[in-house]
């Protein structure tokens, strides 16, 4: 790929209920570098048309649980919020070690699959989550703090802290919900 790269969509959505037609978006790398007509772009620039394809910024899910994407749980038909709670409970308990890391792949796979790029992910698994660190995804997990037993608050904590310090700079960011 040369240095230069560019879409040439029928039109994109750059925001504010404004569409773009007939430009050229330019990519350095990942990043945009510009929009221009395609007569402007850069000399050697790769150019990849795109006729009948219209570009959307990607996706910002706020609020997923994807360590639920496993196909294994099956929600209580019409739950309260308590019987939904205790069938989670109840599924977590009977997950095999594997079973949480392959969970979150898929939800990250789930994700990227449906044009979704940034999640504020609420886990409560035990372990760090390694394949949403590994993923595509930006944005936040959110360790939460759910407990049945306060006897346990400290030993909550200790693990908050094993988390931290296993997220790395750049990627998705660490956050704690409660």
């Amino acid at each position: 790929m040369s240095l230069h790269f560019a879409l040439l969509p029928e039109r994109f959505f750059v925001g504010n209920s404004h569409w773009v037609e007939g430009k050229a978006l330019l990519l350095r790398g990942r990043k945009i570098a510009d929009i221009c007509s395609p007569s402007r772009l850069p000399r050697k620039t790769e150019i990849v048309a795109l006729p009948g394809i219209v570009l959307l910024p990607g996706f910002f899910n706020a609020h997923t649980h994807l360590e639920y994407t496993d196909p294994s749980f099956r929600k209580p038909v019409r739950p309260g919020f308590v019987e939904w709670l205790n069938a989670i409970f109840t599924w977590k308990a009977g997950r095999k070690p594997g079973d949480v890391p392959a969970s979150l792949r898929r939800g990250a796979e789930l994700c990227l699959q449906s044009g979704t790029v940034a999640v504020g992910d609420h886990y409560c698994g035990d372990a760090v989550p390694t394949p949403l660190l590994q993923s595509l995804l930006k944005g936040i997990v959110f360790h939460e703090i759910i407990s049945r037993n306060p006897g346990r608050a400290q030993e909550v904590l200790a693990r908050i802290h094993r988390r931290k310090a296993a997220f790395p700079a750049d990627g998705l960011r660490f956050g704690v919900a409660l």
